[in-house]
Protein backbone atom coordinates (compact mmCIF):
# COMPACT_ATOMS: atom_id res chain seq x y z
CA UNK A 1 0.00 0.00 0.00
CA UNK A 2 1.54 3.41 -0.89
CA UNK A 3 1.51 6.39 1.08
CA UNK A 4 -1.26 8.54 1.76
CA UNK A 5 -1.29 11.52 0.38
CA UNK A 6 -4.69 13.27 1.90
CA UNK A 7 -4.79 14.32 5.41
CA UNK A 8 -7.22 13.37 8.03
CA UNK A 9 -9.05 16.18 8.98
CA UNK A 10 -11.19 17.03 12.54
CA UNK A 11 -13.20 19.61 12.47
CA UNK A 12 -12.85 22.96 14.68
CA UNK A 13 -14.61 23.68 17.34
CA UNK A 14 -16.45 27.31 17.89
CA UNK A 15 -16.45 27.00 21.62
CA UNK A 16 -15.44 23.64 23.77
CA UNK A 17 -12.16 21.93 25.18
CA UNK A 18 -9.21 19.74 23.36
CA UNK A 19 -7.29 17.30 24.95
CA UNK A 20 -4.37 16.70 22.90
CA UNK A 21 -1.18 14.56 22.91
CA UNK A 22 -3.04 11.67 24.81
CA UNK A 23 -0.96 8.47 24.66
CA UNK A 24 -1.86 6.16 21.71
CA UNK A 25 -4.76 3.90 23.11
CA UNK A 26 -5.73 6.26 26.34
CA UNK A 27 -8.43 7.88 24.45
CA UNK A 28 -11.32 5.77 25.95
CA UNK A 29 -9.96 5.84 30.00
CA UNK A 30 -9.59 9.52 29.75
CA UNK A 31 -13.23 9.94 28.28
CA UNK A 32 -14.67 7.34 30.76
CA UNK A 33 -13.29 9.79 33.60
CA UNK A 34 -15.30 12.24 32.49
CA UNK A 35 -18.65 13.17 33.75
CA UNK A 36 -20.94 14.06 30.16
CA UNK A 37 -24.14 14.36 29.63
CA UNK A 38 -25.85 13.01 26.89
CA UNK A 39 -25.81 16.08 25.16
CA UNK A 40 -22.12 16.55 25.17
CA UNK A 41 -20.53 16.47 21.34
CA UNK A 42 -17.43 15.22 21.56
CA UNK A 43 -14.86 13.86 18.49
CA UNK A 44 -12.25 11.16 19.37
CA UNK A 45 -9.23 10.79 17.35
CA UNK A 46 -7.23 7.87 17.97
CA UNK A 47 -3.69 6.75 16.34
CA UNK A 48 -2.62 10.27 15.27
CA UNK A 49 0.94 11.23 14.21
CA UNK A 50 2.73 12.65 16.49
CA UNK A 51 6.65 14.28 17.37
CA UNK A 52 6.13 14.35 20.69
CA UNK A 53 4.89 10.59 21.21
CA UNK A 54 5.03 8.44 18.15
CA UNK A 55 1.31 8.27 17.91
CA UNK A 56 -1.24 10.03 19.94
CA UNK A 57 -5.23 10.65 20.39
CA UNK A 58 -6.80 13.60 20.69
CA UNK A 59 -10.35 14.54 21.88
CA UNK A 60 -12.59 17.45 21.52
CA UNK A 61 -15.48 18.38 23.22
CA UNK A 62 -18.04 21.19 22.11
CA UNK A 63 -19.62 23.69 24.76
CA UNK A 64 -17.93 21.27 27.64
CA UNK A 65 -14.85 22.72 30.23
CA UNK A 66 -12.57 21.34 32.16
CA UNK A 67 -12.08 21.87 36.21
CA UNK A 68 -9.10 21.18 37.87
CA UNK A 69 -9.99 18.64 39.72
CA UNK A 70 -10.72 16.57 36.08
CA UNK A 71 -7.50 17.98 34.73
CA UNK A 72 -5.50 16.76 37.72
CA UNK A 73 -6.90 12.83 36.64
CA UNK A 74 -6.49 13.22 32.90
CA UNK A 75 -2.42 13.57 34.37
CA UNK A 76 -2.34 10.42 36.05
CA UNK A 77 -3.66 8.84 32.68
CA UNK A 78 -1.98 11.25 29.94
CA UNK A 79 1.13 12.85 31.68
CA UNK A 80 1.49 14.73 28.45
CA UNK A 81 -1.64 15.35 27.55
CA UNK A 82 -2.22 19.20 26.68
CA UNK A 83 -5.32 21.27 27.40
CA UNK A 84 -7.13 24.22 24.95
CA UNK A 85 -10.02 26.02 26.12
CA UNK A 86 -11.45 27.83 23.03
CA UNK A 87 -14.31 30.47 22.05
CA UNK A 88 -15.05 31.90 19.35
CA UNK A 89 -13.45 29.25 17.04
CA UNK A 90 -9.92 30.57 19.23
CA UNK A 91 -7.80 29.21 21.73
CA UNK A 92 -8.11 31.42 24.69
CA UNK A 93 -6.44 29.46 26.97
CA UNK A 94 -3.65 26.23 27.02
CA UNK A 95 -1.78 24.48 29.50
CA UNK A 96 -0.18 21.07 30.08
CA UNK A 97 -1.73 19.00 32.65
CA UNK A 98 0.13 17.79 35.52
CA UNK A 99 0.61 15.25 37.79
CA UNK A 100 -0.28 16.18 41.36
CA UNK A 101 1.85 15.69 44.38
CA UNK A 102 -1.30 14.79 46.08
CA UNK A 103 -4.37 12.90 45.79
CA UNK A 104 -7.26 13.10 47.67
CA UNK A 105 -10.98 11.06 47.67
CA UNK A 106 -10.52 10.27 43.46
CA UNK A 107 -8.06 7.00 43.82
CA UNK A 108 -8.96 3.91 45.96
CA UNK A 109 -5.76 2.05 47.07
CA UNK A 110 -4.40 -1.01 45.38
CA UNK A 111 -4.45 -2.78 48.94
CA UNK A 112 -7.66 -4.83 49.63
CA UNK A 113 -6.45 -4.70 53.58
CA UNK A 114 -6.07 -1.22 53.39
CA UNK A 115 -8.66 0.32 56.11
CA UNK A 116 -9.51 3.15 53.59
CA UNK A 117 -11.13 -0.08 51.59
CA UNK A 118 -13.53 -0.97 54.43
CA UNK A 119 -14.56 2.22 55.98
CA UNK A 120 -16.05 5.61 54.74
CA UNK A 121 -13.48 7.31 54.55
CA UNK A 122 -11.71 9.88 51.87
CA UNK A 123 -8.62 8.17 50.38
CA UNK A 124 -4.92 10.00 50.06
CA UNK A 125 -1.98 9.49 48.38
CA UNK A 126 1.35 11.08 48.49
CA UNK A 127 3.59 11.20 44.58
CA UNK A 128 7.21 9.59 45.83
CA UNK A 129 9.75 9.09 43.25
CA UNK A 130 10.83 11.54 41.03
CA UNK A 131 10.72 12.63 36.73
CA UNK A 132 8.01 11.19 34.84
CA UNK A 133 7.74 8.20 37.14
CA UNK A 134 3.86 7.96 38.29
CA UNK A 135 4.21 6.19 41.83
CA UNK A 136 1.51 7.46 44.88
CA UNK A 137 1.90 6.37 48.37
CA UNK A 138 -1.20 5.49 50.68
CA UNK A 139 -1.51 7.78 53.36
CA UNK A 140 -3.09 4.81 55.48
CA UNK A 141 -1.21 1.66 54.57
CA UNK A 142 1.61 3.17 53.10
CA UNK A 143 1.45 1.16 50.47
CA UNK A 144 3.00 2.01 46.79
CA UNK A 145 1.02 1.96 43.59
CA UNK A 146 2.54 2.09 40.43
CA UNK A 147 1.58 3.48 37.20
CA UNK A 148 -0.64 1.04 36.14
CA UNK A 149 -1.90 0.43 39.46
CA UNK A 150 -3.18 4.39 39.60
CA UNK A 151 -4.78 3.87 36.33
CA UNK A 152 -6.62 1.01 37.46
CA UNK A 153 -8.17 2.68 40.50
CA UNK A 154 -9.09 5.90 39.41
CA UNK A 155 -12.58 6.53 40.81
Amino acid sequence: MGKREDKVRVYALDSGTVIDHIRQGQALRVLRLLSLDSETTVATGMSFDSSKLGRKDIIKFEDFFLDEETAKRIALIAPEASVSKIEGGKVIEKFQVAVPDKIEGFMSCANPKCITRNEPMKTRFTRVGNGSEIRFRCRYCERTMDENDVRDHLL
